[in-house]
């Protein structure tokens, strides 16, 4: 077994992996096992990662404040899919771009926090994954 060569200030960290896996800005695993690929997002472009694919996804009603004007929207969320499929974290990549009282960001990532995924697979073994969803809302029809 390798001793974990950083001390918390020492601990890598990375610009997009630094603040979803927190015990990298500790230095160490959770366990007290040394660092290793294996609790690090994989790399989609990796050959050997298999993408996951959506088993299931909540679906989230139009937001109510934005029924009256009729607005179509678009947000981009980065989410996380761990090793189980469920999402682990999720962020907001792309807002609206309509105000933040409308609700669409936070609709949008309802719908993505709800989503279950079959995990992404690095040589047949489960593991974490980014990835980006597009959630677009259309108003519903007029009655």
């Amino acid at each position: 077994m390798h001793a974990n060569p950083f001390t918390p200030s020492q601990a890598p960290t990375h610009r997009l992996f630094g603040s979803c896996v927190p015990w990298l800005q500790a230095g160490r695993p959770p366990t007290g096992a040394p660092l290793t690929t294996e609790h690090v997002p994989a790399d989609p472009s990796d050959p050997a990662v298999r993408p996951p694919g959506l088993i299931s996804e909540e679906q989230v009603p139009y937001p109510a404040r934005a029924i009256s004007r009729r607005l179509s929207a678009v947000v981009v969320v980065r989410a996380l899919v761990d090793e189980t499929g469920t999402i682990a974290e999720a962020a907001v990549i792309q807002a609206s771009g309509q105000p933040l009282d409308y609700g669409f960001e936070q609709a949008a990532l309802r719908r993505v926090k709800g989503r279950k995924y079959r995990p992404a697979r690095r040589n047949e073994v489960p593991v974490p994954i980014w990835v980006v969803v597009r959630v677009e809302f259309r108003p519903p029809p007029v009655r």
